[in-house]
């Protein structure tokens, strides 16, 4: 495809989108990898559970409790350039998290009196502003850009870091410290887009009527409830199959196999925001299908070449990162990362419905999904073990792809090019030498897959790379 198809504002933005998201994103995950030695420092194990189950449940409770504003909010306020209509939408949204804001207190006075918890205020706060904070900030991402967006991502970031010193390490408040570090350091990104786009102040409003397009966000949200909770509970199935099947040792080796894994996700959400944005706004272009395929075919090839840069790098340095009891975990790493890399695949098809509105066709997928994988561990992981729950995880996503990749074609067509088909068979060839070649061996086999991913690469990346063919 020749650069000309890709409009410079097209690549300038996309671009300038993936530098802003990416500073936000591995700036997030660098602040949590630097905090633990503070934490495990000056926190005892059995504190940092209990912090670590009660932000799991946090984590849980927000898109019930917010019916999925946040993504709501985004898709409506994206493509909305008039202010009445982004006035309506805002108040209408705010209105919600009131509502939901008095529920939260409701529930924390009920507990206080019947069930009392160890930490309830702080949690109870942590949840507020944790919902205000996923939110507000898609509401500021639409309608202030994603400069103001990837700014508050690093405030609350970098501000977790600053108040975990003084709470935790200079004040010995210990678990409570962390409580209030993340409250207050998500306190302060909130002040900031307030004070950049004056969100309350501009277009927030008590009296303005939203009329019939709450209807429509609401039909657009429900349907992301069941979604995300079959999401929440794909994540967690494998760790339940594990630890009640296998045993906590077992459980703690796919944990961490899994936790190194996920840094492909990491990798995969910056582009996946960036072609979020730029998906919704060209929607309704004449060239939209070819425009989609060009994006498509980058990310196939930039997720499969993630997976065998961090597999490989991972592989070179275990030893450093891990104890030696936790060894045997590494075996676990491609397969794993190969399940998280189609997931976000099925993540970018995601965006058909997104794009159109329809959220409900999103829900079969993953529940079919969610289906494969518990049968899959069931049936199998007594005489597998954890290979059982790696397959389950495996199958599981390529079906939703699989289902998503035909069920989007009603909203536009993707074509797959060579150079894409040939990047993810080298991906998935090189767990072949992962496991079979020595050290030596697999870093002059390296060396040669990234040439060869250099010599592949899109021609339609290359374009917005400013990279000639």
């Amino acid at each position: 495809m020749n650069q000309e198809n890709i409009p410079e504002n097209r690549s300038k933005r996309f671009l300038k989108a993936i530098g802003l998201y990416a500073i936000g994103n591995l700036g997030s995950k660098l602040i949590t990898f630097l905090m633990v030695p503070l934490y495990t420092y000056f926190v005892l194990p059995n504190d940092m559970g209990f912090y670590d189950v009660s932000l799991t449940l946090i984590i849980a409770l927000i898109p019930i409790i917010t019916l999925q504003m946040r993504d709501g909010a985004y898709r409506f306020l994206i493509d909305e350039f008039d202010e009445t209509n982004r006035k309506r939408i805002i108040s209408f949204v705010c209105k919600e998290l009131l509502i939901s804001t008095i529920i939260v207190c409701f529930i924390w006075c009920a507990l206080h009196f019947i069930y009392p918890i160890q930490y309830l205020s702080e949690i109870c706060l942590l949840l507020l502003i944790m919902f205000y904070c996923e939110v507000l900030l898609q509401v500021a991402r639409a309608v202030g850009g994603t400069s103001c967006y990837a700014i508050a991502g690093i405030i609350s970031s970098f501000g977790i870091g600053l108040f975990s010193i003084i709470f935790v390490a200079w004040l010995g408040y210990g678990l409570r410290g962390i409580f209030w570090a993340n409250i207050l350091a998500r306190f302060v990104a909130l002040c900031y887009v307030e004070y950049k786009i004056k969100l309350i102040r501009k277009y927030f409003s008590f009296s303005v009527v939203v009329g019939s397009r709450n209807k429509e966000i609401l039909r657009y949200v429900f349907p992301l409830l069941p979604s995300a909770l079959c999401w929440s509970l794909l994540d967690c199935s494998g760790r339940l199959f594990v630890q009640n099947y296998l045993g906590l040792e077992i459980n703690g080796l796919f944990a961490v196999a899994f936790r190194f894994a996920s840094i492909i996700y990491t990798f995969a959400i910056i582009y996946i925001q960036a072609w979020q944005e730029m998906a919704l706004v060209n929607y309704e272009t004449k060239d939209r299908d070819e425009f989609f395929s060009e994006m498509y075919n980058s990310f196939l090839y930039f997720i499969s070449f993630i997976v065998v840069v961090v597999c490989y790098m991972l592989k070179f340095n275990y030893g450093w990162l891990v104890d030696n009891s936790y060894n045997e975990s590494l075996k676990l790493v491609y397969p794993m990362s190969a399940a998280v890399a189609i997931s976000t695949v099925s993540q970018f098809l995601d965006l058909g419905y997104q794009c159109s509105k329809e959220t409900k066709r999103s829900v079969p997928s993953i529940l079919c999904a969610l289906i494969v994988n518990v049968i899959v561990s069931f049936v199998l992981i007594e005489i597998l073990g954890v290979w059982a729950v790696v397959l389950a995880s495996l199958l599981a996503f390529v079906f939703l792809y699989v289902y998503r990749s035909i069920d989007v074609r009603r909203y536009f067509k993707l074509k797959i090019n060579k150079s894409s088909l040939v990047a993810i068979m080298i991906a998935l060839l090189s767990a072949i030498p992962f496991y079979v070649f020595n050290d030596i061996a697999n870093i002059i086999y390296f060396g040669i897959i990234v040439v060869a991913y250099v010599m592949l690469m899109p021609q339609a990346l290359k374009a917005k790379l400013k990279l000639k063919k």
